[in-house]
């Protein structure tokens, strides 16, 4: 049998307690097991602090929260830029440090953290990417950009997997 290693429980314990709090009515409860997850990912990331996942994972973390304090925002960026570093050709850490741009309206450094996606990864995985026009106010895409892939969100399905 394999033994599993503190970051692979870390990360388990976090996307499930995540995933519990995605499924929540309740902002506060939301943020209380958020909190929790971030927690678990501290510690383990004391132990490999320079684990992508475990990055990864509290950038989610973070951006999951329903609050949107100067230090979540930073907290958002800093784990997803980091875990990006750490593992440059993942698709998710670019992804997300990428929708992160979008919903702040960094539109403009959105756009190349999109681009650098293969999208072929999530059609081989079975998920399609939603590809939409967008138009950042002030920034003039290249002639030869007619549509622009907006999004290529992956649906977590959470409370569908809390269900199992």
């Amino acid at each position: 049998m394999m033994q599993t290693s503190l970051s692979e429980s870390a990360i388990a314990e976090a996307n499930r307690l995540s995933l519990e709090a995605i499924c929540q009515d309740d902002e506060t409860v939301q943020s209380r097991l958020l909190a929790e997850a971030r927690s678990v990912l501290d510690n383990a990331l004391g132990s490999e602090p320079n684990n992508p996942n475990l990055h990864h994972m509290l950038g989610l973390c973070w951006y999951d929260d329903p609050e949107r304090s100067d230090k979540i925002r930073q907290a958002i960026e800093f784990h997803f830029k980091t875990a990006k570093q750490l593992a440059p050709s993942a698709p998710f850490p670019s992804l997300y440090l990428g929708h992160f741009y979008f919903d702040e309206g960094r539109y403009v450094e959105a756009l190349p953290l999109f681009q650098q996606v293969d999208e072929s990864y999530f059609e081989d995985i079975g998920q399609m990417p939603a590809c939409r026009e967008i138009s950042p106010p002030g920034f003039t895409f290249p002639a030869p950009a007619a549509s622009i892939p907006r999004s290529l969100r992956i649906s977590r399905a959470p409370c569908r997997r809390l269900a199992r």
